[in-house]
């Protein structure tokens, strides 16, 4: 009896720190992608370090890829390994 307590409370514990790993790394994705829209608008005073139309898509085209190849590298399912 004592011991299915421990293995419940143990299963429980390790339940809640999954989904709280779950919660962060959805959190660290959001803030990848705010990064990102935020890239092109970048800049120093009055000037624009991406001044063209061209320039900001492609400096937020690259910025999304990179999240992609990293959330894609990062991802772990079962049958990846």
């Amino acid at each position: 009896m004592k011991r299915d307590k421990e293995f419940m409370s143990l299963l429980r514990s390790h339940i809640e720190r999954d989904n709280e790993f779950r919660r962060l790394r959805k959190a660290s994705r959001l803030e990848l992608l705010d990064s990102a829209l935020h890239a092109p608008q970048a800049g120093f005073g009055d000037k624009d370090f991406y001044p063209s139309v061209t320039q900001k898509a492609a400096v937020l085209a690259v910025r999304i890829a990179r999240i992609i190849l990293y959330l894609t590298a990062t991802s772990v399912s079962p049958g990846r390994r």
